[in-house]
């Protein structure tokens, strides 16, 4: 049972994306990196929701941060993460 230590890990990474709004988060950030303000447009979220939902994905390691200037950029770091939206889209178009 060596995958134990790591089960708690998988699980909560799996939690992250269960959101549906995280999901649709990141179903953008994983094509492009994206401003708060583009990312609000699009999904139309309130910005008490986006900035949880934002939170939550960085507190997992899956997005990263950019700032510049006032703008707050992000993009999907977590190459796992990518291949997991990939393989969903695959088997559930």
């Amino acid at each position: 049972m060596d995958e134990l230590p790591f089960l708690d890990e998988r699980v909560a990474l799996l939690g992250a994306i269960a959101s549906p709004n995280r999901y649709r988060i990141l179903k953008l950030l994983c094509d492009r990196e994206s401003d708060v303000a583009t990312l609000l447009a699009e999904l139309r979220v309130p910005q008490s929701t986006m900035s949880r939902d934002l939170s939550v994905l960085r507190m997992h390691g899956i997005v990263s941060l950019r700032k510049e200037a006032t703008r707050h950029f992000y993009s999907c770091r977590h190459d796992g993460v990518k291949e997991i939206m990939k393989i969903l889209d695959e088997v559930l178009p």
